[in-house]
């Protein structure tokens, strides 16, 4: 219905990502991300060939494209400054979330037929973003499934990130906010509920000359619920997992978008130095 040089088809994203964080004083920490992706991705390029009989003429064909690669995206580094720091568990916190997207994926993945992905599906894009934001946490007393008392914290956690510059090929993405409202509740001693909202809002693209990248097929908005569970398997150890669900979508143009995400991951609590 929107003309296009190819219609996508379909993306199956793996992403894998290793979070570390480190505090350097009781308000300050520092972090990184390192993201690696599985990513395989199929569409039809409308093609002109020549008709055999007339090689004065030529018809459109569907010509089907993958690419399909494992490799490390851009990683973040971050550092959280807690603002207000609770002087009881009941007391709520507020930090101060600062960074940067490095562009240290790569931009020049090819397929087999030597055809390079578009930008917006390279495992980096070339860009420095900034990254600023706000969370916050507030626990409450609650009582389990097993009549016991704990705690539930609540958190809101409000995310920007932002072009700095013209990044490789000119390419400029849109600002992104990430907006998640969630909570905890433990079901029983090990075991807690988890419940978030995911908002995430992106403006169109600046493409420059970006390889493949269609600015009227950037900028969208989508809403997620998203419940899961969390089990501590020690007091340092635990593991979650959360369906994401989509409610209300909207893109501009064409863009491949999910019905539904599976998050999942392993955390891990530990001293560097005991005294």
């Amino acid at each position: 219905e929107i003309p296009r040089a190819h219609d996508e088809i379909s993306t199956r994203n793996h992403t894998y990502k290793l979070s570390l964080d480190y505090g350097l004083t009781p308000r300050l920490s520092i972090g990184a991300l390192f993201p690696f992706l599985d990513r395989l991705h199929r569409h039809r390029l409308h093609a002109e060939v020549e008709v055999p009989d007339n090689p004065d003429d030529v018809e459109i064909v569907d010509v089907p494209e993958r690419w399909r690669y494992q490799e490390f995206g851009d990683m973040q580094v971050t550092a959280r400054y807690l603002l207000i720091q609770p002087e009881t568990p009941l007391r709520p916190s507020l930090s101060l979330l600062a960074g940067l997207k490095l562009p240290t994926g790569r931009t020049g993945i090819d397929n087999d037929e030597g055809e390079k992905a578009e930008l917006t599906l390279q495992p980096g894009n070339g860009s420095w973003d900034g990254i600023i934001g706000l969370s916050y946490v507030q626990n409450f007393s609650v009582s389990t499934l097993r009549s016991e008392t704990s705690l539930a914290p609540v958190f809101a956690t409000v995310l920007g990130r932002f072009p700095i510059g013209r990044g490789k090929f000119g390419y400029r993405p849109g600002g992104e906010m990430f907006l998640n409202v969630g909570l905890a509740y433990p079901l029983i001693r090990k075991l807690d509920f988890l419940a978030q909202v995911n908002f995430h809002y992106r403006d169109q693209d600046n493409v420059g000359h970006a390889p493949g990248v269609e600015e009227a097929d950037t900028g969208k908005e989508t809403i997620y619920l998203s419940p899961g569970l969390r089990y501590h398997i020690t007091e340092q150890i635990a593991a979650y997992a959360l369906m994401q669900f989509a409610v209300y979508r909207r893109v501009n143009g064409i863009q491949l978008t999910s019905d539904w995400n599976f998050v999942s991951g392993l955390s891990y609590r530990f001293n560097l130095f005991n005294s």
